[in-house]
């Protein structure tokens, strides 16, 4: 399965009112284009200003930008296109496997228990986790996950891009935190 860039609000409670208007800002944006794929998926081909609002590093990335065309192309979403997650009723948690490490939100640390904290705090979203080094509480949701795990009820994701081979600009997070109220946040998972 191949990577994809994932775009969250820092808070992880916040949703928009609507997908509509969310749809609506990217669209204005030139973040996405016209909407492809099954309805219910919510997927977009890119918008005409996508590569100003997403860099792409190294060399000579080989992205494929539009879906193959043609004589016998097959429907296939392995091209860059941009899906949009439905407004979970409560927060969601993905993660890029197993192997994550996040850091302590106080004293940076490794903090190795987060599955086990994670669990409680799923089943009680006020727990509250203790680092074992600096001793202070916080939510698991308050984690440096390095940009390989976030917490939401929305999500826009970037389909077929290697992680930290996409970047999103800082146009493209200033203008959804403008349109949102809410500070975006990003990381890469399979």
């Amino acid at each position: 399965m191949p990577y994809r860039l994932v775009l969250h609000p820092r808070d992880p409670d916040y949703a928009p009112e609507n997908i509509s208007e969310l749809i609506e800002v990217l669209r204005q944006m030139g973040f996405i284009g016209d909407a492809w794929g099954e309805l219910q998926a919510q997927r977009f081909l890119i918008g005409d200003r996508f590569l100003q609002l997403v860099t792409f590093m190294g060399c000579a990335p080989a992205i494929e930008l539009a879906p193959a065309t043609g004589m016998g192309a097959a429907q296939s979403d392995e091209f860059c296109h941009v899906g949009i997650s439905p407004i979970h009723p409560a927060i969601q948690f993905i993660a890029d496997g197993e192997n994550v490490m996040p850091r302590c939100p106080h004293c940076r640390r490794r903090y190795a228990a987060w599955q086990e904290q994670l669990a409680s705090w799923q089943t009680d979203q006020a727990h509250q986790a203790r680092c074992p080094a600096c001793r202070k509480h916080f939510s698991p949701t308050a984690l440096d996950w390095r940009q390989a795990a976030g917490f939401g009820r929305i999500f826009i994701s970037v389909f077929n891009v290697y992680p930290r081979e996409a970047l999103p600009t800082d146009a493209l997070l200033g203008r959804l935190g403008e349109a949102t109220s809410s500070q975006w946040l990003y990381f890469y998972v399979r």
